[in-house]
Order: C-alpha cells, then structure tokens, then sequence
C-alpha cells in the first residue's frame, strides 16, 4: 500500500471555498430572479388570457341578443341594441330570465356587478350604426365594440371601484378608438368588435 506524501495531499483553503460560496450564491439570486420575472410573466398572460375570453363572450351575447332585433321600427326585445342607442359606450347588464350577467368579472372571467369588491375586469359596449352615427332600428347593420379592462399590476392609480361608466367612456371614447395616454397608462385594455344586423322575416 503506498502512503500519500505531505506534499501532494491537498485540501480546500478557505479563499477558496468561500469563492465557490460567492459563485453559488450569485446563481441562486440570478435563479429566484427569473423565477419572479416567469411569475410575473405568467399572471400578465393569464389576465390577457382572461380578458379575450370575456370580449369574446360579449361579443357573442350581442350576437344572441341581434337575433331579437326583428323590425325596422324598434329594437323589440334585443335589450343590449336598445340600452347603446345614444352612441356612447356602456356597461352591459342584461337578465335572462333569472340569470343575470353583468359588466364585472373576477379573476376567473365569472361575472360580477360592476362594484363588487371582488372586480378584476370590467366590460363596455359601443354601439354604432355601420353608416355612421348613433344605433337605430333603421340600421342596416349596427357595429358592436367591446372593451374589456383591467388595472395594470400595481397601479396606483386606478380607482376603487374602476368598473365605472366613465372609464366606459374612456375605454371606447366616441371619437374613435383611440384612449387617452393616461388611461393606457393605468389599464390594459382587449378590443374586439363585430357586425350585426336584423334578423327580418
């Protein structure tokens, strides 16, 4: 058996192990790092995700409720039509029978009033004559755009409640689509618009 000599047996100085300490430590911060940054990310899409469903959804209600739209006198029964006569954008409420959807939603797309404590987005509709101007019966065609909003993460400055009809205005203003600097600055918006018309015998 042969011995190892003094001079060829080695151990770890202590410079050197607190340099391994160092170099691990700095990836460990660079690691929890990303892990925020993926966090972060995740939530941003999950919302965007959230939001797109929810314009979507309100898309296809005004759709539903076109096919009541049957006179080129009145709007009849297609309650949401009749509610964005003047042009503006609203917040949508409609009961269908005893269920009823509101312009509110939590962080799960499901609805809520407008006030509820528990608002994560809110919904507006604008309603527009596809030849200009205000909603009639006498329309060809009504353009319906929906606006869903949210509060950018961390906003300070978005108010409790936000799901108000003044940031309906804001979100869809009526001079076209494009917001004010400060509202962009304090919510991220989805966009989607359609076409419907009446459905006449």
């Amino acid at each position: 058996m042969r011995a190892v000599s003094r001079s060829t047996a080695r151990a770890y100085s202590a410079v050197e192990v607190m340099m391994a300490m160092g170099l691990l430590g700095l990836g460990a911060v660079g690691v929890v790092a990303s892990m925020k940054t993926v966090m972060v990310g995740a939530v941003g899409v999950r919302d965007f995700d959230t939001a797109t469903n929810l314009a979507q959804t309100w898309l296809e209600r005004v759709r539903a409720d076109a096919t009541a739209w049957i006179s080129t006198t009145t709007f009849g029964n297609a309650l949401l039509l009749a509610r964005g006569s003047d042009g503006n954008a609203f917040l949508p409420s409609i009961a269908y029978g005893t269920v009823s959807v509101q312009a509110g939603a939590d962080l799960r797309g499901s609805d809520l009033i407008a006030t509820d404590a528990n608002t994560k987005f809110c919904s507006a509709v604008r309603l527009r004559c596809l030849a200009g101007g205000a909603p009639t019966a006498l329309c060809a065609s009504v353009v319906a755009t929906v606006a869903v909003f949210w509060p950018r993460g961390g906003s300070t400055a978005a108010p409790s409640p936000f799901c108000t009809a003044d940031n309906a205005l804001l979100a869809i203003p009526a001079g076209g689509l494009d917001r004010a600097a400060a509202f962009d600055g304090t919510y991220r918006t989805v966009t989607m618009t359609t076409v419907v018309g009446p459905t006449l015998p």
